[in-house]
């Protein structure tokens, strides 16, 4: 019992400077927030400029309008889950009378296969979140298979998880201004003027950007080239944990040995029960409170491009950013730390009047109004 105190004792002694140094590393202080919003906002403006004007690439939506009633089903491809609903639209009065969903866990072999942008067509430009299919038009391939299967349907409308949520949210709200995910993966899109889009009007920019928002990041040693989607996202940030919990079981053989043995493998930390859990969730924390408080950084860049642009529509009125997502859904202190972030940055009283909420299947729903709204029914349905 003695020899076992001891192995404790030595081991606490040697964690503090691994979690002190990884709570420095993470720090997220008010100018690199600074850095990131301004990066951000420039990177929003080199997109409109041109095509492949900077990283994140800045795509075009294409939806300008919403549908009145119809029922509508929408298929919802996330990094780890596929949805299918189906919607049953009443107009601006009731908006959403009815819906229903179905949901599976997309299977591993299923994420690797063989297989310009409308609103109706798509070609990937990269497949992320796991997912590797040599695939060229998505919806050529939808209607390829439901033809297969005799069904009586057509894809109408393809779209981003953050156009569906942004759409989905304005049809209940016009104050609806952003959208974002923070799931598996993350993004965002948001309302812009179309004359704000230099590339859409034929004045294209030759200038490009090269990412700068991934530079200036508070990264460590256990990041390995984690841009900053990596930082703030579900799929990521699990495994940085691992390595810091394998670092300190390296350090102090406080996890056993069958558990520092499967702490080695990548994205195996499901698997690992630590006996240490006030270590292990100060690890998590600082994760968590780092990609938290950058992904409020990134709302506020956006956010400050269009009060840019024109004074007063931002931060002089009631402003909403519509959020979904598993990371933001079912981590309420990643919530709170991206709140308190926007809090710091734009202060109190501007912040009092932008709301951020949850909109729950918010891409799905969205998906069906875009697909309403194409539809070649769609003239009998519009408000």
């Amino acid at each position: 019992m003695r020899a076992r105190m001891g192995l404790r004792s030595s081991s606490v002694i040697s964690m503090a400077p691994i979690l002190a140094g990884l709570k420095n590393d993470c720090a997220t202080t008010l100018p690199i927030l600074h850095h990131v919003a301004d990066e951000m906002t420039a990177d929003v403006r080199a997109g409109l400029a041109i095509d492949g004007g900077s990283e994140p690439k800045m795509i075009l939506s294409y939806a300008d309008s919403l549908p009145a009633w119809v029922c509508f089903y929408a298929l919802d491809l996330g990094g780890t889950n596929f949805r299918v609903l189906i919607v049953q639209l009443g107009g601006k009065d009731e908006r959403v009378i009815a819906k229903e969903f179905k949901q599976v866990s997309i299977p591993q072999e299923l994420m690797f296969g063989t297989s310009e942008i409308s609103i109706d067509s798509g070609i990937p430009i990269k497949w992320i979140k796991g997912l590797c299919c040599l695939w060229n038009d998505v919806v050529a391939c939808v209607n390829e298979a439901m033809e297969r299967r005799r069904l009586d349907m057509h894809v109408s409308a393809l779209a981003n998880d953050t156009v569906g949520t942004l759409a989905g949210a304005r049809h209940w709200d016009d104050d609806v201004m952003i959208a974002a995910i923070l799931g598996t993966g993350t993004n965002a899109c948001y309302v812009e003027r179309v004359n704000a889009i230099a590339k859409l009007q034929g004045h294209m920019s030759t200038s490009a950007r090269t990412g700068a928002i991934s530079k200036g990041l508070p990264l460590t040693k256990f990041d390995e080239e984690q841009i900053f989607e990596k930082t703030i996202s579900r799929m990521y940030p699990g495994e940085i944990v691992r390595r810091v919990l394998y670092k300190m079981a390296e350090a102090g053989a406080w996890f056993g040995d069958s558990n520092s043995d499967k702490l080695s493998k990548p994205f195996a930390l499901g698997e690992i029960r630590p006996n240490c859990k006030e270590d292990s969730s100060n690890v998590c924390d600082t994760i968590v409170k780092r990609g938290g408080r950058l992904a409020g950084g990134g709302i506020v860049g956006i956010l400050q491009k269009l009060e840019e642009d024109s004074r007063g529509l931002i931060f002089g009125k009631r402003t909403v950013v519509a959020m979904d997502g598993a990371l933001y859904e079912h981590y309420p202190q990643y919530r709170a730390y991206l709140r308190d972030a926007v809090r710091e940055f734009i202060g109190v009283e501007k912040s009092k009047n932008l709301v951020i909420e949850h909109t729950k299947d918010g891409s799905g729903i969205g998906a069906a109004f875009l697909a309403a709204t194409n539809s070649k029914h769609g003239h009998d349905f519009w408000a």
